[in-house]
């Protein structure tokens, strides 16, 4: 009677290490999942911050560029205002 009592202790026991073992494997499961979420969190994170350092090497040119084109146009308004003088004054002066 004894055995048979202990038997079924064993039993019990075993079937409760077994879920026990199965919820371990679960947790671990979930922990993995989330490791590797994590990676690919943190590639797409990887990902865009070299996009956005293209981008901003990009706006850095473009700012260079649209500087150099406001200087060629600065030089060039200069010029047309030179040139209006000189003809306005020439041709203003000698109709006066």
């Amino acid at each position: 009677m004894e055995i048979a009592a202990v038997n079924r202790s064993l039993d019990e026991l075993q079937g409760e290490l077994s879920k026990f073992d199965d919820e371990v494997k679960a947790v671990n499961r979930a922990s993995e999942e989330k490791g590797e979420a994590l990676k690919k969190e943190k590639a797409d994170h990887n990902e865009t911050k070299k996009e956005l350092e293209v981008t901003q090497m990009e706006l850095r040119a473009t700012k260079k560029e649209l500087a150099m084109k406001s200087g060629e146009l600065e030089d060039l308004k200069d010029k047309i205002a030179a040139e209006m003088n000189k003809n306005s004054c020439g041709e203003g002066c000698a109709f006066m």
